[in-house]
């Protein structure tokens, strides 16, 4: 990387300085020395609105990502049902849910075919 031509100015101004103050040249490293803090300041400037212009581009990536990102579906409803006694079996029933119709020995909480919860638990029906 080649330096720019004030900041070589003030290293080479730098290195004969003692010859420079001999020979009357303290101007032109001060004015190296200006010049070189201006382009710098003018840097630093550009530096920061580049800086911000990038925090904006990256707040519109991160607010596009967001409305690009898939929704989550909202769970079906719980399904509540009950059993219903249908035909006996010796001293036992056959029960069938009242939401699907699906057909048990032995009850339990929920039904075995379309997962609805038996509203009163087992004991119902």
């Amino acid at each position: 990387m080649q330096l720019p031509d004030n900041v070589q100015n003030i290293l080479a101004y730098g290195k004969g300085y003692k010859d420079g103050m001999k020979d009357g040249h303290i101007c032109g490293f001060h004015d190296a020395l200006v010049c070189t803090i201006h382009d710098l300041t003018a840097l630093l400037k550009k530096y920061a609105e580049l800086e911000k212009e990038y925090a904006g581009l990256q707040e519109k990536a991160r607010r596009e990502r967001m409305e690009n990102m898939p929704q989550m579906e909202q769970p079906a409803e719980k399904k509540h049902g009950r059993w219903i006694k249908i035909e006996p079996i010796g001293t036992q029933f056959r029960r069938k849910c009242s939401e699907c119709g699906g057909i048990v020995h032995a009850v339990s909480d929920f039904c075995p075919y379309c997962g609805a919860r038996m509203d009163g638990g087992a004991d119902n029906g």
